[in-house]
């Protein structure tokens, strides 16, 4: 979040590049020795989140270890057309029929990694 605001022009979305997990992987790292019982989806529960959706692709950039959606709105104070941002980093337009989702993403947390990450 700091790192974000030292990256912003105003107006954007910043999207970070992480690892997804199961759920079930979550369940099983936090509590190995319960049993668990699978009760399917519920109404209104999804099975994946979307970060940046189809229809905001012409409005997203490409960077290292994030991404950008621009705003769909051009602000007169700003020049800037956010593929460079404040501290220099440099991103590119994705493809028109780009998402990044969990479904998407082919970084998944292992057990093992969730165990890790409980122990900081």
């Amino acid at each position: 979040v700091l790192r974000s605001f030292e990256r912003m022009m105003g107006g954007e979305i910043f999207i970070p590049k992480i690892p997804s997990v199961k759920i079930i992987d979550l369940a099983t790292a936090m509590a190995p020795n319960l049993e668990q019982k699978v009760v399917g989806i519920r109404p209104g529960e999804k099975i994946h989140e979307i970060m940046c959706p189809l229809d905001d692709s012409h409005l997203t950039l490409r960077f290292n270890d994030h991404f950008v959606i621009t705003p769909s709105v051009e602000f007169e104070e700003l020049s800037n057309t956010f593929a460079t941002n404040n501290i220099g980093e440099k991103g590119i337009m994705v493809d028109t029929d780009f998402e990044y989702s969990s479904f998407s993403n082919d970084n998944f947390l292992s057990v093992e990694q969730i165990r890790k990450l409980q122990k900081l």
